[in-house]
């Protein structure tokens, strides 16, 4: 397994864009970093069905409040410009967000969710100023997580499932892992990309050991994936990547 020790740039891992995004951003504030970018992002096998729902749906007047849940900004990037008109979109993130507005959604200030919260949180809102037994449409990754659908159903409403993008491995990902030696911390941008180290490092090799390398995730289901004993606790910075900085200047939490 490849040695991790303290010193030395930030990885970041995330698809292609998102990896090389941070990367700059963080080189920015003076931080050294480093995109490993382990898939890129291609189109999902729902994308003209989804476009065709949004079209028809959102010319409708008679339903005021036709509703979309974003998860992800990837989820409208292969959507047509401006597909997004006469809907409104519930987000997680400011990232998505703006690619939610970018696509034309009107985006519902309320209620607010970061990427710690996280889409449970959505949900609750949702439930909690709506009421039980609406609908809505979640344009998705193959991946995701379920934990905010799931309670949505429980509340008795009708969610519309559309797979609009997904993450595709990029070949040579493994090799290039390995020889990633000597970071000074890890950014794991999703669970997909922390189930990808995982599998290329061994549970042995990723996270690593305490006190070696610090590991920082966006929300909780990342954290999940990445929490295993012994090994560097997953710090969850929401605002990824422009509050790591101050994250790194801090001390690592210690162990419970």
């Amino acid at each position: 397994m490849t040695a991790l020790v303290v010193d030395g740039p930030v990885l970041v891992m995330a698809s292609e864009s998102t990896s090389r995004e941070w990367a700059e951003r963080l080189e920015s504030f003076g931080v050294p970093a480093r995109a490993l970018p382990w898939s890129t992002i291609g189109p999902g096998p729902d994308c003209e069905r989804a476009n065709d729902l949004l079209r028809v749906k959102g010319g409708d007047r008679s339903n005021p409040r036709r509703i979309v849940l974003l998860t992800s900004k990837n989820a409208a990037l292969f959507l047509p410009v401006r597909a997004g008109v006469g809907w409104q979109a519930m987000t997680v993130g400011p990232e998505t967000a703006r690619a939610a507005i970018e696509a034309g959604f009107t985006v519902d200030a309320e209620p607010v969710a970061d990427e710690g919260a996280g889409f449970a949180s959505v949900a609750r809102g949702l439930i909690a100023r709506l009421g039980h037994g609406r609908r809505a449409i979640w344009l998705r990754g193959e991946s995701a997580h379920r934990d905010g659908v799931e309670l949505l159903k429980a509340a008795g409403w009708i969610v519309a499932e559309f797979v609009t993008y997904r993450a595709e491995p990029r070949i040579g990902f493994e090799a290039s892992v390995h020889l990633a030696s000597g970071a000074r911390a890890w950014v794991v941008g999703s669970p997909a990309a922390a189930r990808a180290l995982i599998a290329a490092f061994g549970t042995k090799g990723f996270p690593p050991p305490l006190g070696q390398a610090r590991v920082f995730v966006r929300g909780e289901t990342t954290a999940d994936v990445l929490r295993l004993p012994g090994r560097a606790i997953p710090e969850i910075v929401a605002d990824l990547p422009n509050g790591l900085p101050a994250r790194l200047s801090a001390p690592p939490p210690r162990p419970s």
